[in-house]
């Protein structure tokens, strides 16, 4: 059985936060981070992202939003969850085409949407 983990992104604060939320043959209830507050008493506002369940060729784990490069073609993918699947998908940045994420053996993190949105970007 795959490992579920998750990790939070805090919108406001721009960083990662609380720990990873970790599952492993039972049912774990994740506590609702939209009710959790921060030192000033506002509410925190967090994007949850899952692990694949995949590693890079280095060994880092690939999340949802993660951007993956892969080593043939150079090309540019972003990890995706569509809401009608169960698994994981690669988004070409520049076409929008998707692929299974599980099949790639060069494939390497080199950031995700919300730390390095510049690594996303179109050309014109």
């Amino acid at each position: 059985m795959k490992e579920a983990k998750f990790k939070a992104w805090d919108k406001k604060n721009k960083k990662w936060t609380f720990p990873l939320v970790c599952c492993s043959g039972r049912i774990t209830m994740i506590e609702p981070f939209n009710h959790r507050k921060d030192t000033k008493g506002d509410l925190i506002k967090v994007v949850l992202v899952q692990y694949t369940g995949v590693k890079d060729r280095n060994g880092h784990e690939i999340y949802e939003k993660d951007i993956i490069e892969t080593r043939a073609s150079k090309s540019r993918y972003i990890i995706v969850c569509e809401k009608d699947r169960v698994d994981f998908l690669a988004k070409n940045v520049l076409d929008d085409n998707c692929i299974l994420l599980n099949w790639w053996d060069d494939m390497k993190k080199i950031g995700n949407i919300y730390e390095n949105p510049e690594l996303i970007q179109k050309e014109d």
